[in-house]
């Protein structure tokens, strides 16, 4: 699945992914801090331990989130956290 892949790249630090024949880079988020892809029109980024939100307190404790979000039109199309895909309206394991 995608967004596992992806998921295990951004959290063991890996700065590229081999996706289909197609080498996309790491790139890095507000200031130098929050590591993520763009591929095919979708972002799979890191949350922000910074924030106040639920997320960003679960992400200081160490939870690892990625969210996944379209770039076209800023939808978010669910979660991964702690290995664990959330879907908009569902969870899937």
């Amino acid at each position: 699945m995608l967004c596992m892949e992806v998921y295990k790249a951004i959290f063991s630090n890996q700065k590229e992914i081999t996706i289909n024949g197609k080498t996309f880079k790491r790139r890095i988020f507000t200031g130098r801090s929050l590591r993520g892809f763009d591929i095919n029109k979708w972002r799979y980024i890191e949350q922000n331990p910074a924030k106040s939100s639920e997320f960003g307190l679960r992400a200081k404790k160490g939870a690892k989130i990625m969210w996944i979000i379209r770039t076209t039109d800023n939808f978010w199309a669910g979660r991964v956290e702690d290995e664990i895909l959330y879907r908009k309206g569902a969870q899937t394991t």
